[in-house]
């Protein structure tokens, strides 16, 4: 993943790997970045890494993250009807709408 001046531009306030050593398995590893901006230089330029063994992801909280498998699975059978799916951290759009059918149990919070 080519990021040009990356080492110099790039910002990481830390990173450290998750989980316990195995053998024969890599630890993901997470990492602060200084600013917004730069995350996003790292995320935009993740799509370089399709096809090989590294992926870049968001890190969730566990209640996002079980709303997220929910929705992935409502998504699945969306896009296999031919409707345009989006989600957006546990929002759920399908043909630009929010979702809200019966698998979302949880109330979104509104601006305001």
């Amino acid at each position: 993943m080519k990021i040009e001046g990356a080492k110099s531009s790039i910002k990481i306030e830390r990173a450290h790997r998750v989980g316990r050593r195995r053998r024969g398995s890599q630890r993901p590893i997470v990492a602060k970045f200084h600013s917004y901006v730069d995350r996003e230089k790292v995320r935009s330029a993740s799509k370089n890494l399709e096809g090989s063994n590294f992926g870049v992801g968001q890190q969730f909280p566990k209640e996002v993250q079980e709303r997220r498998r929910i929705l992935i699975d409502v998504m699945k059978r969306e896009r296999a009807r031919g409707n345009r799916c989006s989600l957006s951290v546990d929002k759920l759009f399908v043909n630009n709408s929010l979702y809200t059918g019966p698998e979302v149990t949880w109330q979104y919070k509104t601006a305001g």
